[in-house]
């Protein structure tokens, strides 16, 4: 019964994960897109797994980050207790990039290679 019950767990966080990254994707010309994903927390870090399947998606062949960002209009939420408090933490992650004809890199845990 334990066998399932972390099972359930782990496949309720893979969905809620992935259920709550929506990302607009937005054609600037032939191979350029602009991907934004909404969050509302803190940013930590500007790569974003939701951001790299999008990518994924919208250039197969491969692709790569001409500029990555983070933006809204007021200040950016200092640590998850403020953003508990006060519930004004959303931002935006934005990625231009441009679709290349680029294999994948391999990947390990103990990074690319």
């Amino acid at each position: 019964m334990r066998k399932f019950g972390w099972l359930a767990v782990g496949l309720f966080t893979a969905i809620v994960i992935n259920g709550c990254s929506s990302v607009d994707t937005k054609k600037v010309d032939e191979n350029h897109y602009n991907l934004v994903s909404y969050y509302n927390e803190p940013p930590r870090t500007l790569s974003s797994s939701a951001l790299r399947e999008e990518s994924k998606q919208v250039c197969p062949n491969g692709y790569e980050v001409l500029s990555k960002s983070a933006g809204k209009t007021g200040t950016f939420g200092i640590d998850d207790a403020q953003c508990a408090a006060y519930k004004n933490c959303d931002y935006a992650l934005q990625w231009r990039i441009v679709c290349v004809d680029k294999p994948e890199e391999a990947f390990s845990i103990f990074g690319r290679k």
